[in-house]
């Protein structure tokens, strides 16, 4: 008995398998997919299904893609920062960082770009975070295809933050003395400065606010070793900018 039904088993087995065989053949063999993942899309307006052109992005508060020749491209709000791209023999991508105003953002829809073979793009739906996330909370999105052998990636790592803004910045000595204080205005379109020759760090003060409208301040020392110093600035689609300066 016990002989018998396997066989039985068997020869279904066999049936199923040469059923799904014929169904391959006349319906035609699958099309292996050859679209490129090329990086993230993230929006507070929910999309179900594939946006192409430029609707794919009109509505979105970041995105972050790898294209060709090692260039990059970060639009809406220009938020993302340490960003780093690598491209290997077999692999190309990126990752980088983004911070929100939790405030601003009560739901955000994540998408992911893609470019086919004609090289048009679109944005897929991917998942999303529908409620209130808390301050100082964390997520990481990422995701890697391989098309042809060569592996595409992305990986960005979001934190959630409470409404920043720049009160000052504090120029100090060796001796630390305090030499100059500058505003967000005074250094706001500016990408470099040239403080004096006693100039040796700053300190950046930035203004948190809660959900409750709790003010805290926080306060960044960046070395003249450091060759750069950040000013943080929460924008009202919810991205906080980093506003990157050198030292002259």
């Amino acid at each position: 008995m016990k002989s018998r039904l396997v066989a039985v088993l068997i020869v279904m087995a066999m049936v199923f398998s040469l059923s799904a065989c014929s169904l391959a053949h006349k319906d035609g063999a699958i099309k292996e997919d050859k679209d490129v993942l090329l990086g993230v899309y993230i929006s507070q307006k929910n999309f179900e299904s594939d946006l192409e052109g430029k609707e794919a992005f009109e509505d979105g508060i970041a995105f972050f893609w790898y294209q060709s020749d090692n260039v990059i491209y970060t639009e809406a709000g220009n938020g993302i920062y340490d960003i780093s791209n690598k491209a290997m023999d077999n692999a190309f991508g990126l990752s980088g960082k983004l911070m929100l105003d939790a405030s601003k953002i009560d739901k955000i829809y994540f998408g992911e770009i893609f470019k086919r073979p004609d090289g048009s793009i679109y944005t897929r739906p991917k998942t999303s975070l529908s409620y209130g996330m808390p301050i100082g909370s964390k997520i990481n999105t990422n995701n890697s295809k391989i098309v042809d052998g060569q592996m595409s990636f992305y990986e960005l790592d979001i934190e959630f933050v409470g409404k920043l803004s720049c009160k000052a910045i504090n120029v100090y000595d060796k001796e630390n003395k305090l030499i100059d204080t500058l505003t967000y205005e005074d250094v706001k379109g500016i990408d470099s400065i040239d403080f004096s020759k006693e100039f040796e760090y700053v300190i950046v003060e930035s203004l948190e606010t809660d959900y409750n409208g709790s003010v805290e301040i926080k306060r960044t020392i960046y070395n003249r070793a450091d060759g750069e110093f950040v000013v943080l600035n929460s924008m009202d689609n919810g991205i906080v900018n980093h506003h990157t300066i050198n030292f002259k």
